[in-house]
């Protein structure tokens, strides 16, 4: 079984106004397993997420008329469970800083973009989500045993 677990492959929205770098990433993105989503146009990538789920959005941080951090902090309330990844070749390491901290980025990578630091990054956000997702078929197990305890501790109560 590869890294991405469980059923399906984890589908990835990759939002880069770069031509050559959405092609290049997306191309990565797909080589590890992924359904990529891809477009240049942060309005489409909202719309894209307004409509279908992604498990994982990587973002360019400079875009015309939204930067990455924007884009993604409209993508948690979108999806809140989404794992959120953005790309950059600017230094503002205090930026990275705020936003990892305010959970609102997972990861921060730098371009350009090497296909090790990228597979690793989403192994790690891979594996991220199947830890939360597995926290909370736990919890749900334990509420149907509490449940089931209740039921039986009242019958056995009740003559």
């Amino acid at each position: 079984m590869s890294w991405t677990e469980d059923s399906a492959p984890r589908r990835v929205l990759l939002v880069d106004d770069e031509e050559i770098d959405l092609t290049v990433v997306a191309e990565a993105v797909a080589r590890l397993g992924f359904h990529v989503t891809a477009t240049r146009d942060p309005g489409e990538a909202i719309r894209l997420m307004e409509r279908e789920l992604f498990d994982i959005i990587i973002s360019d941080y400079i875009m015309p008329g939204i930067d990455g951090l924007q884009l993604l902090r409209r993508a948690r309330h979108f999806l809140p469970d989404s794992i959120r990844i953005i790309l950059t070749s600017s230094r503002d390491f205090d930026v990275a800083v705020e936003a990892i901290n305010r959970g609102e980025v997972f990861r921060f990578l730098r371009k350009p973009l090497e296909e090790r630091e990228l597979g690793m990054s989403l192994r790690i956000a891979v594996q991220h989500m199947v830890m939360r997702e597995e926290i909370v078929e736990l919890r749900q197990a334990l509420m149907r045993r509490d449940e089931l305890l209740k039921r039986l501790e009242e019958a056995r109560v009740t003559p």
